[in-house]
């Protein structure tokens, strides 16, 4: 038996980001949605490396850094965050094409993913 006070368990140490007392029961509730908004600023950044037009391209980067700033966050995000996020998305889609758009796409269907976890609207 290992003594108490050699062994620290918290805070666990994740591959991202520290686990805390709350992302520990965001996960429990919701198992791989944890990480939903990581992977969607993950998109938006290849959206950026991929788009043509300069604009878009710093727009993408800017919702990109939302992202990830609410993926490091321990309280997530709530819709009303997330809704403005997917009408910038919605309206920069007009401007892209071909991969761009895919990965456009792609995160705005992992931001649905994840809503469908938040409580509320």
């Amino acid at each position: 038996m290992v003594p108490a006070d050699t062994v620290s368990v918290f805070p666990f140490v994740a591959a991202r980001r520290p686990l805390t007392a709350t992302y520990l029961y965001i996960g429990a509730r919701h198992p791989h949605m944890i990480d939903e908004l990581a992977d969607a600023a993950a998109d938006l950044a290849a959206a950026s490396g991929a788009c043509e037009s300069e604009d878009a391209g710093e727009r993408l980067e800017g919702l990109e850094a939302q992202l990830s700033g609410l993926a490091e966050s321990e309280r997530g995000a709530d819709h009303g965050r997330l809704a403005r996020i997917q009408r910038a998305l919605d309206e920069l889609e007009a401007e892209l094409e071909g991969e761009a758009l895919g990965e456009v796409r792609a995160a705005d269907e992992r931001i649905d993913d994840y809503r469908e976890t938040v409580d509320g609207v």
